[in-house]
């Protein structure tokens, strides 16, 4: 995962992506989408571990999260994303780690 793999409020095409994902999620004040990348069936996820501040950086930690194997799972392709609400985001630069 690379820090190129979110979308902010500061995007243009933020809330077309957010209503995308979910129509419900427009009025709910999140403001940031972080996608773990193109995954060759369904059943993966991506789970936030930690958040930490420092100075004017917010980091965040992600496991991505595969099947269970020998699962029934979705014959397609997905992307595996996380939406969350970060209370003055675009006062902080991003940097998104996976584990």
């Amino acid at each position: 995962m690379s820090d190129k793999n979110y979308i902010t409020t500061k995007n243009k095409n933020y809330k077309d992506k957010l209503a995308k994902i979910n129509s419900n999620f427009i009025n709910k004040g999140f403001n940031l989408i972080v996608i773990s990348g193109q995954k060759p069936t369904g059943g993966f996820s991506l789970k936030l571990k930690n958040i930490n501040k420092k100075k004017d950086i917010i980091y965040l930690s992600f496991i991505d999260k595969e099947p269970p194997k020998n699962s029934t799972v979705t014959m397609a392709t997905t992307y595996p994303y996380c939406v969350l609400k970060i209370k003055n985001l675009d006062k902080f630069k991003i940097s998104i780690k996976q584990l």
